[in-house]
């Protein structure tokens, strides 16, 4: 079956929702505490939509997981020792609906993020990666994201990583 990445529009905000509570909770059973219960929030994501930045990742007719695609980046990007060509966009709340995790997914959406990006004319992607998320670590790794940095959030240590496209 076809996977697509899609925007997300304003009817699909308790969906997205959804997903991301379940994420929220499949995280904090395996220990991993990057988001909670108020971020991100329903406002945000509601926001992410408004704002044309939340894509959805779709099989068939069924939503999987949620990706926000746009340009902005906190402050604590400064901490990163870029070295890829701008103009850059930036990968924000990647999430895959814990039942669709492990499948290859995520992979799938990073892959159409990055040929949207590449579209747009966009020369490298940027993001944040919880430290202590074995998982989405391994997968930046492995689509040939290069770690340029370190921030600290409110939920603790995140990397830093870009790729040239």
């Amino acid at each position: 079956m076809t996977i697509c990445l899609r925007p997300a529009e304003a009817h699909d905000i308790n969906t997205v929702t959804a997903i991301f509570r379940r994420a929220v909770s499949d995280l904090s059973a395996r220990f991993i505490f990057q988001w909670d219960g108020w971020f991100p929030s329903e406002e945000i994501m509601r926001e992410d939509i408004e704002n044309g930045h939340m894509y959805l990742l779709s099989q068939g007719n069924e939503i999987i997981g949620a990706v926000v695609l746009n340009t902005q980046m906190d402050d604590e990007y400064a901490n990163g020792c870029w070295v890829c060509a701008e103009p850059a966009a930036a990968v924000h709340r990647l999430c895959i609906d814990p039942p669709y995790q492990h499948k290859g997914f995520g992979r799938q959406a990073m892959q159409q993020a990055e040929l949207i990006f590449k579209e747009q004319g966009f020369k490298s992607v940027r993001l944040d990666a919880f430290a202590q998320n074995p998982y989405v670590l391994r997968l930046y790794d492995s689509l040939g994201y290069r770690r340029v940095g370190e921030a600290n959030f409110k939920e603790g240590l995140f990397y830093l990583f870009e790729k040239s496209l």
